[in-house]
């Protein structure tokens, strides 16, 4: 009770930093998270009004000036006809200096705005005549002089900026909001829309503060009571979506104009939204991808009419030097060239560009292989040869690639491989672990043997789901390595986009009946148990490959473990289904398993022995659309002594089990035969433990 009271402490302490004056919104995270870019939709909104009223005000001075731009007209049509007749009167010679000296200052006056932002234009010359009230002589034309010899010509003035900065903008937030009253919540669950809004709230808002305040001071573009993304969500969402390129293999061009949907009109992405997202990725040395949405922006170029803070340079500087920076650059350009069918015109300007990059080192240099994970890190030259072909693996898997065959397959013939019996997997319901399931037994499938792979169907209800998202939400905070705060060194996982809030059972009557059903169906103890782990997932949500126990090697950083031994196993509660992707896939027995909402998959991670089954190695799929929630529940070691007690052979960690032979489902054989080797020696062991 007192190490509860410390963990609770902490929880407490982490409140009350929260309640600085510092505004909420500067700390935001929402790409790691779906339900964090709801509140970004009133932001959207106001961002509209506030563009609404200055273009209201400006429309207002526009038609000062037009006002003013007649009035010199039709003075300059009463001059036209009898120029001398004109100077000699009295009345005209008037109206002449005041329209040169008191209205022009009041034109001066409406069009200072202007001027500040363009330091071109200017209504005054130190070299140039100007009457005054004692001056009876001027030309009769003074407006063709303020119009022809100081270049300004107000009228244009006025519409252009109007329609290629403030109403182009409005346009592009009206659409987006326009997209999202169709459909609100599956706005927020299409990565691509998540990353148009977050662009839209950082970017391009600073466009349009840096644009708009130099026109006028008292429009306010940024409210402290609303919330705001940050650049680093920006960077996320577009990491997020070159992710999700490479796990689920997605047309970027698709991608660009139906944007994951089925519907391509008035939806498509700008140039400068496919610009950004390609600078973004070649900037984290994504250049694969990168290239590909810069070359989808060059596409775009000639079709937009606003292409704000993008030239034709730009897009193709950025081509270039992405091209540059892969292995072989004229033999990637050969192929994208043909594939993206670029234009004649812009490959030889991209051919000659590279060409003077390999010419003259002007780059600093960087590395040609590309950053897939933070896992990368590792210096072990086996790990690395692992990790390469695990990634392949996970990605297939993800995508539904690889299947387990309900008999056993004649792999030996072809390709060499030691056949397997498969056991036959059961469904039925489950009534032995709990005597209240004789009268509730619970429907339950069996995914895999030997480790033990099963899914508990409708174990918990919409209402329970319901109950913990929202005692969650004010939880929420990045995803951690590992477990709570006794399990964990407290640094964010860079390999991991999510979300998660802790529960314990005496933070809700709902969150303690969750866990001691979870009790009922696994048939373990809840007293070493760790508190519900709500999780939601952020844009294409992930977690890269790794294992629920702890190694060996991590036991002296973790003294809780020591007290409540290792996770003996595993049980995730599905909270919500999940439109496309976020899959919980086995890397090492070929497994994949999609969301289903009330149900719970569970697992073990243990030997018998208790030691750490590495054939449980898994991972959670990026999400493609969808928001995933997860509930994890982990039990530990210590307290099933006679539940799940252990027998005569002695399992150690370092060793894999045997396991069954995955079947490939696709067709090119080059892919097969990765997946075959993967599955009959892929080095697990020698790279985690030599």
């Amino acid at each position: 009770m007192k190490k509860e009271n410390v963990i609770r402490g902490d929880a407490t302490r982490e409140e009350s930093d929260r309640t600085s004056n510092e505004p909420l919104w500067t700390e935001a995270e929402v790409y790691t998270a779906i339900t964090e870019l709801a509140p970004l939709l009133p932001t959207l909104d106001r961002i509209i009004k506030d563009l609404e009223y200055f273009i209201e005000k400006e429309e207002i001075r526009a038609d000062t000036l037009k006002t003013q731009l007649k009035m010199y007209e039709k003075e300059k049509e009463i001059v036209s006809k009898d120029y001398s007749e004109y100077l000699e009167n009295p009345v005209n010679a008037y109206i002449l200096i005041k329209r040169l000296t008191f209205d022009l200052d009041y034109l001066i006056q409406n069009v200072q705005n202007i001027t500040k932002q363009n330091g071109t234009i200017n209504l005054r010359h130190e070299d140039l005549k100007y009457p005054t009230l004692e001056d009876l002589v001027g030309s009769a034309l003074a407006l063709s002089r303020l119009q022809n010899t100081y270049e300004l010509n107000v009228t244009k003035l006025a519409e252009e900026r109007l329609t290629n900065a403030s109403i182009g903008q409005l346009n592009m937030y009206k659409k987006e909001k326009e997209i999202v009253s169709k459909d609100y919540s599956e706005y927020l669950e299409n990565p691509v829309n998540a990353y148009v809004l977050i662009k839209r709230l950082t970017f391009d808002l600073d466009y349009l503060i840096q644009n708009i305040t130099k026109q006028d001071g008292t429009i306010k573009l940024r409210h402290e009571n609303l919330k705001y993304p940050t650049l680093e969500d920006l960077v996320g969402s577009a990491l997020a979506l070159s992710r999700l390129q490479n796990t689920y293999e997605l047309n970027v061009t698709k991608l660009a104009e139906e944007r994951l949907t089925n519907a391509s009109i008035g939806n498509s992405m700008t140039v400068n939204d496919c610009f950004k997202l390609g600078q973004i990725l070649y900037q984290h040395k994504k250049f694969k991808h990168s290239l590909e949405w810069l070359i989808e922006a060059l596409r775009k170029y000639k079709k937009e009419n606003v292409t704000y803070g993008v030239s034709e340079i730009l897009i193709l500087n950025y081509i270039s030097y992405a091209l540059y920076y892969t292995d072989d650059a004229k033999t990637v350009f050969k192929s994208t060239k043909q594939t993206l069918d670029i234009d004649k015109e812009y490959a030889i300007k991209i051919e000659d560009s590279i060409s003077a990059l390999q010419n003259i080192e002007m780059l600093e240099e960087l590395p040609s292989m590309e950053d897939t994970s933070a896992e990368n890190e590792e210096s072990s030259e086996e790990y690395q040869r692992y990790f390469r072909k695990e990634q392949f693996v996970y990605e297939a898997l993800c995508r539904g690639e690889i299947d387990l065959p309900t008999e056993t397959c004649n792999f030996k013939k072809m390709y060499d491989i030691e056949i397997i019996s498969i056991p036959r997997l059961k469904c039925s319901y489950l009534t032995d672990t709990h005597p209240f399931l004789k009268l509730a037994p619970i429907k339950t499938e069996q995914l895999y043997i030997e480790p033990d792979v099963f899914v508990f169907y409708n174990v918990i209800s919409d209402e329970e789901i319901e109950h913990l998202k929202i005692l969650s939400k004010q939880r929420l905070k990045r995803s951690e390595v590992a477990g709570y705060s006794d399990f964990t060194n407290e640094t964010i996982a860079k390999y991991r986009s999510s979300k998660t809030a802790w529960l314990y059972d005496y933070d809700s009557s709902v969150a303690a009946r969750v866990s001691r059903r979870a009790a009922d169906f696994t048939g373990f103890s809840t007293a070493t148990a760790e508190p519900l782990q709500i999780v939601n997932y952020g844009l294409g949500g992930h977690f890269s490959p790794h294992f629920d126990f702890f190694l060996k090697d991590s036991e002296p950083e973790l003294p809780k473990m020591k007290k409540y031994g290792n996770r003996i196993a595993t049980t995730i509660f599905y909270m919500s289904d999940v439109t496309q992707g976020g899959a919980t896939v086995f890397t090492e027995l070929g497994l994949t398993v999609f969301p289903v909402k009330n149900a719970a998959l569970y697992w073990l991670n243990l030997h018998p022995s208790g030691e750490g089954d590495i054939t449980t190695r898994h991972a959670a799929c990026p999400v493609l659309r969808g928001s995933k929630w997860i509930s994890n529940k982990w039990f530990h070691l210590v307290g099933q002594e006679t539940i799940r007690p252990c027998n005569l052979e002695y399992q150690i960690e370092n060793v894999k089990r045997k396991t069954f032979m995955p079947r490939p489902k696709t067709s090119n054989e080059y892919h097969r035969q990765l997946i075959f080797d993967w599955f009959t020696n892929n080095g697990l062991e020698k790279c985690m433990y030599e």
